[in-house]
C-alpha cells in the first residue's frame, strides 16, 4: 500500500494531478478533484456552480456539499479497498445497546420531545435516565423503512403499544 496514493486537489492543482496520475507509473487508488482549471477529455462537463464547497461563501450550498462529501468517501474507501458495512454495525450497535459502540462524539435528538444529548455522558444520561425508564413494558417498535449511505444509516420506525 506504500506505493498508493489518494488524492484531493483544488483548481490548478487538481488539474495537474489529472495530468501527473493518468501516466501509466503513478499507483492511484482515488482523486478527488474540485474545480479543476482544465479537465483530462474536452466532453466532460463539470458542475457551473462554483463555490458550492466554500463554508464562507455565499454560493455554499450545504445539501451539494454533503453530497460530494458523500461520494468522495465513497470514492477513497473503494479505492483502499475499505468500504464498511455500516448496516451490519448499527444492527451489532442496535443488538449490544451499548455506549462503547457509539463513535466517540455520539448525539441523540429524540424528535418528539425535542430532548436527547451531545457527546457520551449527555447521550447515556439521556438513555438512562429519560428514554429507557420512561418506555413501557409492552412497547414495541416496527421497522418501516432503512437507508443506508456510505456513511449514514437511516431508519424510519413506528412504535406502538
Amino acid at each position: 500500500m506504500a506505493d498508493t496514493s489518494v488524492c484531493t486537489a483544488f483548481g490548478d492543482a487538481a488539474s495537474e494531478d489529472f495530468d501527473t496520475f493518468s501516466k501509466p507509473t503513478a499507483k492511484l487508488c482515488a482523486l478527488v478533484a474540485y474545480y479543476p482549471s482544465a479537465i483530462p477529455a474536452p466532453g466532460i462537463k463539470f458542475p457551473g456552480r462554483p463555490g458550492f464547497a466554500e463554508h464562507d461563501l455565499d454560493e455554499h450550498d450545504k445539501a451539494a456539499d454533503r453530497l460530494v462529501w458523500t461520494r468522495s468517501l465513497a470514492t477513497v474507501r473503494k479505492g483502499f479497498g475499505a468500504e464498511v458495512e455500516l448496516e451490519k454495525i448499527w444492527e451489532e450497535h442496535v443488538e449490544q445497546g451499548r455506549m462503547s459502540t457509539m463513535v466517540a462524539k455520539p448525539y441523540v435528538n429524540h424528535v418528539k420531545t425535542l430532548t436527547g444529548g451531545i457527546g457520551a455522558k449527555d447521550s447515556f444520561c439521556f438513555y438512562v435516565y429519560f428514554f429507557s425508564p420512561s418506555n413501557p413494558a409492552s412497547l414495541n417498535m416496527r421497522l418501516i423503512s432503512r437507508t443506508t449511505g456510505v456513511d449514514r444509516v437511516v431508519d424510519e420506525m413506528v412504535l406502538f403499544l
